[in-house]
């Protein structure tokens, strides 16, 4: 019965060879080809730009915020436009959107690994300034590449912007002030002072 049998399969292999390896030839070729293009999609991945944006903590006044748009990929993007979901209605004591409108909807060139910085949000003294505290941002760029059939790949995203960690971040101090005596006492008492204050927020910091 087994003899019989493998009889039968070797019969089968000898008379079917040619479809046989017609088939794994055409099998191997397509396992190639895929395994090609996960090789190619990896690459692509780890060499393409990716923009993020994150808000921090405003270097112009105690209360601002500040939007950072950086590259984190390992190529260049070009044209990074960042464009509101909603419209920004103005504040009370406005004088953020001005300048910031002179940003969005224009097109930027960023390094790899490199940032900037935007004015984004105010909430000095309870007087809100800029955006909202949350907002949707659609961010498009584009690689540098250069490709056969087109010059180059476009990214879409939709990031949230949620500054709303702001509310609870403690402010940094001004330290004391001196303001009698002589001019020039005050002058250099104030700088002492101004250097302690600094001296201790570095030191907070880390």
């Amino acid at each position: 019965m087994f003899s019989s049998f493998f009889l039968d399969l070797w019969s089968f292999f000898k008379t079917e060879s040619a479809p046989v390896t017609a088939i794994t030839a055409i099998l191997g070729v397509l396992f190639a080809v895929l395994n090609l293009r996960k090789l190619a999609q990896d690459s692509h991945d780890r060499t393409r730009p990716y923009i993020a944006l994150e808000p921090r903590l405003g270097v112009q006044l105690n209360g601002a915020i500040d939007l950072v748009v950086t590259n984190y990929g390992q190529s260049p993007a070009q044209n990074v436009v960042l464009r509101p979901l909603e419209k920004f209605e103005p504040g009370d004591d406005e004088y953020i959107l001005e300048r910031l409108e002179k940003v969005l909807n224009r097109p930027f060139y960023i390094a790899p690994n490199a940032s900037f910085r935007v004015m984004w949000r105010s909430i000095y003294l309870g007087n809100d300034s800029g955006a909202p505290e949350v907002v949707q941002v659609e961010v498009t760029y584009q690689d540098t590449k250069k490709r056969l059939f087109r010059k180059s790949r476009t990214y879409r995203e939709i990031l949230t912007v949620d500054t709303g960690f702001a509310v609870a971040t403690p402010l940094p101090s001004q330290g004391p002030r001196r303001t009698s005596g002589k001019e020039s006492e005050k002058a250099l008492v104030n700088i002492a002072n101004a250097l302690r204050t600094l001296n201790q927020h570095i030191g907070n910091r880390y």
